[in-house]
């Protein structure tokens, strides 16, 4: 049988690399995987430059060459794409065998040939069934880069809801897409504290993730036939953060659980959400004053233009009833912070409270404006916006990062 060593090469390396698919992102995986891509390369820079004739070893190995370098090129970039390209290739290369074996005992009695028709049914049976059978099986390793929220189908929130649910918790986060989250497949582009980002969002039932070998049989059991899961998946750090935010305000908002797969956690809304700001919001600042000297919110805004800080307010007649992401801008360029009033002693009774450093003027305050904010353009606006409210209020800033206490004629 012509070419049955270059069918064994073109099956069985893809098979074997098919076997340690579960582990395609290992180096001695990768390290296969370029090795496959040069005898590639090599053949199809011979065939341009009219170099070698009819070499390699005959047309098979020739598409040999190719079938495995391609599969590999597809593995080094993506491995499901990699499983996808192998098991319909290699269900390809099966069905080629049988119908192979199958013209062989048509036209044998035709003349005589070089192999008889039993030798092309034993090469569709011992290479081409068990490739066939193996190619269907076999699953790439789930990326543990992914975020899931389960939660209720009922409780799925429309796009316009969950985008309020991102900025009354604080976050600078926009949705782009207008496509409504139960039925958004694909990459969802949204801006991030002021830079374009995104990841990869769908909403699926548990028995998808099971099948995707991304959820055990055990914790599928545990969510009834009526909750699904919205799926977050990111590529780098910033796209994690981005995700995480999303995913955790969606938890919250869901009631829902979120499932971090990279720590292997879970959260409730409450617990994602403070995650969700140690990573976005990692810096605070509050101002300590007494009930009884709120500034109007126009007479905060006028004093912000001061510092060139045009800074944007719902309506509201009481800055205690503000709660969220407030929006700023500082040169033509958009910023904000988040912002929230509680009572003083969800400040002063916390763990980080250096009491023992503290002003005695801090324990007659009432209440406290508690800002959360990152580095950058937002630290600057959440300094000053937080400098003007302390003067207005004879107030005393607390800065948790450096546990230190400045009175309103220091600020």
């Amino acid at each position: 049988m012509h070419g049955l060593d270059s069918l064994l090469f073109f099956v069985w390396v893809p098979m074997a690399v098919g076997f340690l698919g579960d582990s395609l992102d290992r180096r001695g995986v990768r390290v296969l995987l370029y090795c496959l891509v040069v005898p590639m390369v090599v053949l199809i820079g011979a065939f341009i430059f009219g170099l070698g004739g009819g070499a390699p070893g005959g047309i098979a190995s020739r598409v040999g060459f190719v079938y495995c370098g391609t599969l590999s090129i597809l593995g080094l970039s993506s491995p499901r794409r990699f499983f996808w390209a192998f098991r319909a290739l290699t269900a390809g290369i099966a069905l080629g065998l049988v119908a192979t074996a199958l013209v062989a005992t048509v036209i044998d009695a035709g003349g005589p040939r070089r192999d008889p028709p039993s030798m092309y049914w034993l090469v569709a049976v011992v290479i081409g069934l068990p490739c066939f059978l193996h190619a269907m099986k076999v699953r790439a390793r789930p990326s543990r880069q992914r975020l899931h929220v389960f939660m209720s189908q009922s409780c799925l929130p429309t796009r316009d809801r969950w985008q309020r649910a991102l900025w009354q918790c604080g976050f600078d986060l926009a949705i782009c897409s207008d496509t409504e989250l139960s039925s958004h497949t694909g990459r969802l582009a949204v801006t991030f504290q002021g830079t374009k980002s995104g990841f990869l969002l769908d909403v699926s039932p548990t028995s998808r993730l099971v099948a995707d070998r991304e959820l055990s049989e055990e914790i599928a059991a545990q969510w009834g036939e009526d909750v699904v899961s919205v799926n977050f998946r990111y590529d780098d750090e910033r796209e994690q953060e981005t995700a995480l935010v999303a995913a955790a305000v969606l938890t919250e908002l869901t009631n829902g659980r979120l499932y971090v797969v990279e720590h292997e956690a879970w959260w409730n809304g409450k617990e994602a959400i403070e995650a969700a700001q140690d990573v976005a919001l990692p810096l605070e600042l509050h101002v300590l004053f007494d009930d009884e000297r709120v500034p109007k919110p126009e007479d905060w805004q006028n004093g912000l233009k001061e510092f060139g800080i045009k800074l944007e307010l719902p309506a509201a007649d009481d800055l205690r009833l503000l709660s969220g992401f407030l929006r700023a801008t500082v040169d033509g360029k958009a910023t904000g912070f988040a912002f929230a009033v509680s009572p003083a002693d969800f400040v002063v009774g916390g763990d980080r409270f250096p009491a023992s450093d503290a002003v005695p003027e801090v324990f007659k305050m009432t209440e406290s404006a508690n800002f959360r904010f990152a580095e950058g353009s937002t630290e600057f606006v959440a300094e000053k916006a937080a400098a003007v409210f302390a003067e207005m209020t004879g107030g005393i800033v607390y800065d948790p990062q450096n546990s230190e206490f400045i009175t309103a004629g220091e600020t």
